[in-house]
């Protein structure tokens, strides 16, 4: 979705546009990994994001050969970055103190309804809002199986998390790729609400993942269709975390889950928050870049490749997703210790720096150094992400693990809920910058 953003603040910049507002590609991928302690195949889930743009065939959709007289809108992406993350953010706030309640097939089903839902409502909408409203199932199917599968991998060897992060870094980079290849106008040039119903299969797939291909940990809480009763996990049949019997005892055959006291969570809270904050704050900065000012970076004909402006912004979010789909999977040939985490946030505050000074005097000669910058924006995001959740995966007690995976989903959601809303008064002020020195 975030890759055709641009796309939707034009239409609403336009109402008299008979463009129709509408759908393509979720960012949905399934990855498999061996667990080898175990020698079963064991499968990770990921639901991202939807795209909702304009249908293809734009005959605007041309690269400019002077960009002295380019628009610049005062209308970021940002918007449509709030509608996707502020209902996720929602869920992984309120979800994580009772979602153990629920079991993994319940939740996975859910899942599959919202996508469902994301798909139909967007592919037959007829304006931004009813399209916006798509892209709102579409957070909650995404916010709601971030900390469901997450919490699903502490039932797992510690490999799991990286099978789940390789997988949403292959999300991105599939679904964004997937996006530009079919609203090309030289390419697919396929309808996007024909596309979208055919991206029904994804739910489908979930299902079949999660129901025939999973093997399930018989520590795992099952849900039976047909008995109502175990939808819900009773309250009897959690596990008390002072129950030393229990930790002391794998062999036996009960459901794993953990009755957590407030004060147990909070102090979960507490200690989580140093893993939080830096993750938060890469994402913080790397989504002011991605929505507040590369849509404002714009190269003519012969410095960027012969791509229109709406090409441009397209690929520069294909190449930042190439750049997390790398860092997410490196996980297995490096291991960051904790301390690097916050490297990572100040080298992506100096990118950010780097690309608002571009944004505002237009000094990089070729887009060529934008996409190897954007690159590297994408490696450090996707390496705070597998690297964050990793420590926590290997260092946390095995009672607290599914309830702190679950809370630590949040730090990268607030960051990009504060970018969202700052994006928009940094794009606006970068505008009107640009405009008084033409």
């Amino acid at each position: 979705m975030l890759s055709a953003a641009e796309d939707i603040m034009s239409k609403q910049s336009d109402n008299t546009d008979s463009t129709t507002v509408s759908p393509i590609v979720t960012r949905s991928y399934l990855t498999t990994t061996i667990n080898h302690n175990t020698d079963f195949l064991k499968t990770t889930l990921n639901y991202d994001k939807y795209s909702i743009f304009k249908d293809s065939g734009n005959t605007s959709d041309v690269c400019l050969s002077d960009i002295s007289n380019k628009q610049c809108e005062k209308t970021s992406t940002a918007p449509v970055l709030l509608a996707d993350i502020l209902p996720a953010l929602v869920v992984k706030l309120i979800f994580p103190y009772f979602v153990h309640r629920i079991p993994y097939g319940v939740r996975n089903a859910l899942i599959c309804i919202f996508q469902v839902l994301a798909y139909i409502t967007v592919a037959f909408s007829t304006n931004v809002p009813i399209a916006i409203l798509g892209v709102v199932f579409a957070a909650i199917g995404s916010g709601w199986g971030e900390i469901t599968y997450l919490s699903l991998s502490s039932n797992y060897h510690p490999d799991a998390i990286l099978a789940w992060s390789s997988g949403t870094g292959a999300a991105g980079l599939i679904g964004s790729f997937a996006y530009a290849a079919l609203t090309e106008p030289n390419w697919a040039d396929i309808s996007p609400k024909n596309t979208c119903l055919i991206m029904l299969i994804v739910p489908i797939v979930f299902a079949f993942a999660y129901w025939f291909l999973l093997k399930k940990d018989d520590k795992i809480q099952r849900a039976v269709l047909w008995n109502i009763t175990t939808w819900i996990i009773k309250k009897e049949t959690h596990v008390d975390i002072e129950d030393n019997h229990f930790k002391h005892n794998n062999d036996i055959n009960v459901s794993k889950h953990y009755d957590l006291t407030m004060k147990e969570s909070f102090k979960i809270i507490i200690s989580m928050i140093k893993y939080m904050i830096p993750l938060g704050s890469v994402y913080f900065f790397e989504y002011l870049i991605n929505q507040g000012l590369t849509s404002l970076i714009v190269f003519d004909c012969a410095s960027g490749f012969s791509l229109s402006q709406a090409s441009q912004y397209r690929w520069f979010q294909d190449v930042y997703q190439v750049g997390v789909f790398i860092s997410r999977s490196s996980i297995k040939c490096f291991r960051m210790p904790y301390p690097l985490l916050w490297f990572l946030s100040a080298f992506q505050f100096a990118m950010l720096s780097l690309f608002i000074l571009e944004s505002m005097f237009s000094f990089i000669p070729h887009i060529s150094i934008v996409f190897i910058l954007i690159l590297l924006e994408g490696l450090i995001g996707g390496a705070a992400y597998v690297n964050t959740f990793d420590q926590i995966h290997r260092t946390t007690k095995e009672e607290e693990k599914e309830f702190a995976l679950s809370v630590a989903t949040q730090g990268d959601c607030i960051g990009i809920t504060l970018s969202g809303f700052i994006a928009i008064p940094i794009h606006n002020v970068i505008c009107d910058f640009s405009l008084r020195r033409k």
